[in-house]
């Protein structure tokens, strides 16, 4: 099989090089990567327009190097920020997208019920690394 569309579902400021290093060897003709990237909720301080501002810089920076890490590993790459993983949401997006592979890199074990609702719905190929 030859996947096309990939969707990567990290945890921010997690080390992502294995799950990119997966990809590449599973999907080395990749047309888009869309990488939809998250924090715990508890983590979310930020969000108020009280937060300092050294916290938008470091979720910022990791931003950045996650997308500095999936460079390359697809002809377009999209990077996403969610609050959390919402599995509607993350299903309309694997909807519009096209998305025929997931990739569930450095996530929760609490998140496997969202990876099993997508697989279900779409019919995905699930690669959790």
């Amino acid at each position: 099989m030859k996947y096309r569309r990939v969707l990567l579902l990290a945890q921010l400021q997690t080390d992502v090089r294995a799950a990119i290093a997966a990809i590449r060897r599973v999907a080395p003709e990749a047309e888009q990567l869309v990488v939809v990237a998250w924090l715990p909720g508890r983590s979310f301080g930020w969000l108020s327009g009280d937060a300092p501002p050294d916290l938008h810089e470091e979720t910022d920076a990791a931003i950045d190097e996650l997308r500095a890490a999936a460079a390359g590993a697809a002809a377009a790459l999209d990077v996403r920020f969610a609050p959390d993983l919402n599995a509607a949401g993350l299903e309309e997006l694997a909807t519009s997208s096209g998305i025929d592979l997931l990739v569930a890199g450095s996530l929760p074990l609490s998140s496997i019920p969202i990876v099993v609702r997508l697989r279900k719905q779409r019919s995905l190929a699930v690669l959790w690394v």
